[in-house]
């Protein structure tokens, strides 16, 4: 496999990788997630860390789909040479999905299938002008009964704000079980809240209803 671009070296200040495989909807998309960081982990042998953050993103078009985008911070390891080998198990890995990959050096893109949604998706993730976060600073800290004030300063969520006209204040508590999904906005890192029947609880739940699960 052949990368499409190669720029002159550079230091290396991230790994960004987005994947489109078509998913249909954010439960796949999540999984894609996991199966990601996997193999990003088993490729190379534990020396790169979790990602930083990992994010899902809408691909407009006939098809309609969801992308995923995750970034690794850098690491001594993490050089260009790791990032081509890593599109090249990427094409073993996911088979028929588009990958690309790209540090402060280099553009690389799997051959075969169109890039474009991928790309796209990892644009908006670099800028956080858009997406549903997925993996972010602190989200194995949301559990439990947090107030606002907790949640905005000790994870990677900026805002909590409420729907339909739901207030919420910095003592506002709400009530989590492990899993959010705050989404990127022109305000900041956002997580939307709706009032539940226990209290506040995340607009976007664990578990959702099959006519809300592909949008």
């Amino acid at each position: 496999m052949a990368p499409a671009s190669l720029l002159a070296p550079a230091p290396v200040a991230a790994l960004r990788l987005a994947v489109d495989a078509g998913c249909r909807d954010h439960a796949a998309a999540d999984a894609l997630v996991d199966r990601v960081c996997g193999w990003v982990r088993a490729a190379t042998l534990g020396r790169v860390p979790e990602p930083a953050v990992a994010s899902t993103h809408l691909a407009p078009g006939p098809r309609p789909r969801v992308v995923v985008v995750a970034t690794w911070h850098a690491t001594p390891d993490l050089d260009t040479t790791l990032a081509a080998a890593l599109l090249t198990r990427a094409g073993r890995e996911l088979a028929a999905s588009a990958v690309v990959v790209q540090t402060a050096s280099i553009r690389l893109t799997s051959p075969g299938r169109d890039p474009g949604g991928a790309w796209l998706a990892l644009a908006e993730h670099e800028q956080r002008r858009s997406g549903r976060l997925v993996r972010f600073a602190g989200h194995d800290r949301l559990a439990g009964s947090l107030t606002v004030r907790q949640v905005e300063s000790t994870t990677a969520v900026e805002r909590v704000e409420g729907l339909a006209g739901c207030e919420v204040s910095p003592d506002s508590v709400l009530h989590l079980d492990g899993w959010a999904r705050p989404t990127w906005t022109d305000r900041g890192c956002v997580l939307l809240v709706q009032r539940g029947a226990r209290g506040l609880v995340p607009y976007e739940a664990r578990h959702q209803q099959a006519c809300c699960v592909d949008h």
